[in-house]
C-alpha cells in the first residue's frame, strides 16, 4: 500500500478498515482518529496476529484499547492505494459483500469534500 511517496508493507493481513468516520456498526469505534469533515482517509490494518489474539483485539474495539496492539496499524493520509498481493480477498461495503477482488488489483481510497447533502423536509438544504 502507498500514499504519496511512502509505502507500507504488511504480512499476513487479517482485513483493512476503510473509513472517514470512527464507527463501525453496534458502536465500535475502528478508527478512533477518523473524522468526517478533515478531508483524510482512515485505514486501520490488522496484521499478523494470531487468531485468539484476534478475538480478544476485537472485544476492545469497543472500549479503544485496540490501539495498544503493535499488530493493529492506523494511518490517515489525503489517499491511499492498497494493492492486494498474495491472493484474491473478500470485500465488504458498509456491511454488505460485494464480491472478490482479485490478485494485482489496486484500491484507490480518497474522500471526496463536500459530497453529502442534507436536506430538510420543506427542501432547504441544511449542509453540503
Amino acid at each position: 500500500m502507498h500514499s504519496d511517496k511512502q509505502a507500507w508493507h504488511f504480512q499476513q493481513v487479517w482485513f483493512v478498515a476503510v473509513s472517514n468516520q470512527p464507527y463501525f456498526g453496534g458502536g465500535m469505534k475502528i478508527s478512533p482518529a477518523a473524522r468526517p469533515d478533515d478531508g483524510l482517509v482512515d485505514l486501520t490494518i490488522v496484521h499478523g496476529i494470531s487468531p485468539i489474539k484476534l478475538l480478544f483485539a476485537f472485544v476492545t474495539v469497543f472500549f479503544e484499547k485496540h490501539t495498544k496492539f503493535k499488530e493493529i496499524t492506523f494511518l490517515q493520509g489525503p489517499y491511499f492505494d492498497i494493492v492486494v498481493q498474495e491472493h484474491p480477498v473478500d470485500c465488504h461495503t458498509d456491511g454488505n459483500y460485494i464480491g472478490v477482488v482479485q490478485q494485482d488489483t489496486t484500491i484507490h481510497c480518497t474522500v471526496q469534500q463536500q459530497a453529502w447533502q442534507v436536506i430538510a423536509q420543506n427542501g432547504d438544504i441544511i449542509s453540503q
